[in-house]
């Protein structure tokens, strides 16, 4: 919640959380998107593997940056 209320500050507006994509690695950074109503793209370039990630309920999950940004592009 604190990165979100930063990014407000900084922008000087109120985020929409919905609009907002978290990339990350684990599934802690699951958990922190959605608890700021974030979507997430789960990324298997950590230790984590696929189905540890997608058991924390990720929007995708991808096995690389190039692929998220190919998810994205398809979404926006």
């Amino acid at each position: 919640m604190d990165a979100l209320k930063d990014a407000d500050r900084h922008l000087n507006q109120l985020s929409r959380s919905h609009e907002i994509w978290v990339i990350g690695d684990t599934p802690k950074d699951i958990q922190c998107a959605h608890a700021i109503g974030a979507k997430t793209i789960a990324v298997t370039t950590g230790v984590y593997d696929h189905t540890m990630l997608a058991s924390h309920k990720p929007e995708a999950v991808v096995s690389d940056l190039v692929d998220a940004r190919d998810f994205l592009a398809s979404r926006l």
